[in-house]
């Protein structure tokens, strides 16, 4: 990872930012326990849009 200029921090850390360098997808990982409510997965519809973090759709 350091080839890629990125910095080692902690192993699911350090998990998260390889896994994206092998299948050009980004994943997250969230604390469970600092998650309030329930957490569901569903499939979006080709309705529905997605709206990124940097306010692209």
């Amino acid at each position: 990872m350091i080839n890629n200029h990125i910095k080692p921090i902690n192993d699911l850390v350090d998990l998260s930012n390889l896994i994206p360098l092998f299948v050009a997808n980004p994943i997250h990982i969230h604390d469970a326990d600092k998650i309030v409510g329930d957490v569901r997965l569903v499939q979006a519809t080709k309705k529905e849009q997605f709206l990124a973090l940097d306010n692209k759709w």
